[in-house]
């Protein structure tokens, strides 16, 4: 193994630096050339990838748990618009457990935050 890496560090080529395609930045993959059971395989590459100091679109907007309820939210809607037949009635309901929700979420937050740092509730208020 560490003689091959060797080898194949000397007959590298003079560029050992890809370039991301659309396509694997939108899947998320890796080139062909990181593949260590290619025959292509080269230990040393370096990947560029101009896009990859940016936050992916629910990451930014939605801190990856928000996203997740943003599609519970929408699953609420659609069921009562379909047990409704009602889309502002689907709304309110929706807007109701969104508020529902939050509320839990922070009541219960505060509580966890009081009780682990050992200071008193009414502080946090």
């Amino acid at each position: 193994m560490l003689t091959r890496t060797f080898e194949a560090m000397s007959n590298r080529e003079v560029n050992c630096v890809y370039d991301k395609t659309c396509c694997q930045r939108l899947f998320k993959t890796t080139p062909d050339q990181f593949d260590p059971l290619s025959e292509v395989a080269n230990p040393f590459l370096l990947l560029r990838d101009s896009y990859s100091s940016y936050p992916s679109f629910e990451e930014f907007l939605y801190c990856s748990l928000d996203f997740q309820m943003v599609l519970m939210y929408t699953l609420w809607w659609f069921f009562f618009d379909m047990v409704t037949d009602n889309p502002m009635l689907s709304v309110f309901l929706t807007y109701l457990i969104e508020r529902t929700l939050r509320f839990i979420r922070s009541t219960l937050g505060e509580m966890n935050l009081s009780r682990k740092t050992m200071i008193d509730s009414r502080f946090l208020n």
